[in-house]
């Protein structure tokens, strides 16, 4: 995790340095997806006609996965969507400067997937959203069952305790 800080770091720096953009991103994704991911855009003052965000946060999965998104943003709202790698719209929501708690989730399977804004959103300088991205696995079968095995070894032995034998 502190070389994904430090490359975040280096990023912004060089970001900064050079904006030829007219939106700054700012990401902890790339590669396989941490358990928490973070992504951030800011529309900055390179040409105001033209101030949309064009984001793009790619990952990828390796197994079967619950993966749970939220953020906000400084605009009355701007739509957020989980995509296929095929460009197929899996899940998406609705951000707004009071959507911090707003949780959206679903089960991937392994592959590779990408954030990006649903549709065009223009902003003034300035303006700007971020997201928080979590994933965790899919429990196997084989866990299920170890712990309902587990359930009536104990059940068994209350069972024994209570009769006295």
């Amino acid at each position: 995790m502190a070389i994904k800080a430090i490359s975040l770091g280096l990023a912004l720096l060089a970001a900064v340095v050079a904006i030829p953009a007219n939106a700054l991103t700012l990401s902890s994704f790339g590669g396989q997806h941490d358990a928490v991911e973070v992504g951030v855009e800011v529309l900055v003052p390179t040409d105001v006609k033209k101030n949309t965000f064009v984001g793009k946060y790619e990952f990828t999965l390796g197994s079967l996965s619950n993966i749970s998104f939220f953020g906000v943003t400084t605009l009355p709202a701007l739509g957020l969507g989980l995509f296929s790698s095929a460009g197929d719209l899996l899940a998406g929501t609705i951000l707004s400067p009071f959507t911090g708690s707003a949780v959206t989730s679903t089960t991937l399977d392994a592959g590779s997937y990408y954030y990006a804004t649903l549709f065009p959103v223009k902003g003034t300088t300035g303006a700007s959203y971020a997201f928080t991205s979590q994933v965790s696995p899919v429990p196997e079968p084989s866990v299920y069952a170890m712990l309902l095995a587990g359930l009536g070894v104990v059940g068994f032995a209350a069972r024994r305790k209570a009769k006295g034998l």
